[in-house]
């Protein structure tokens, strides 16, 4: 699946996850719009722009901190093409140690494309000390 031509869907959603959990970034990046940001306070930078930029991002995270992810959405909610997704993670990490938490990513699409895709953690992000 691939970024429809028109609106952004729940089941290009979806594909994003599973790409990413699949280790297929350059995929899951497809889906960004060329200036559309990906915004995680978990990453070294917490604002990539562009799908280049964020599959390096993504490829970070898998080469240096999950090595195995786990996103199950819970629920989805949306209003034309924003949307509000309750995900539940459980990341097993490269250190073996398992990590369980809720997360919410608010998504706004354009034309069928990820224009921002925000991550809301029940946490703090990590210092930067």
């Amino acid at each position: 699946m691939t970024a429809s031509e028109d609106r952004l869907t729940p089941a290009q959603i979806d594909a994003v996850l599973r790409a990413f959990e699949d280790g297929e970034t350059a995929t899951a990046a497809e889906f960004w719009a060329e200036e559309g940001a990906f915004i995680d306070p978990q990453y070294p930078d917490s604002q990539y722009s562009g799908p280049d930029e964020i599959r390096n991002a993504l490829d970070w995270a898998l080469d240096h901190i999950v090595e195995e992810p786990g996103l199950s959405v819970r629920k989805i909610w949306a209003d034309d093409e924003t949307f509000a997704v309750e995900v539940d993670t459980r990341h097993r990490l490269h250190d073996g140690t398992t990590v369980d938490f809720p997360q919410v990513f608010i998504i706004e699409g354009d034309n069928g494309q990820i224009a921002r895709w925000q991550s809301y953690l029940p946490f703090p992000p990590p210092s930067s000390e």
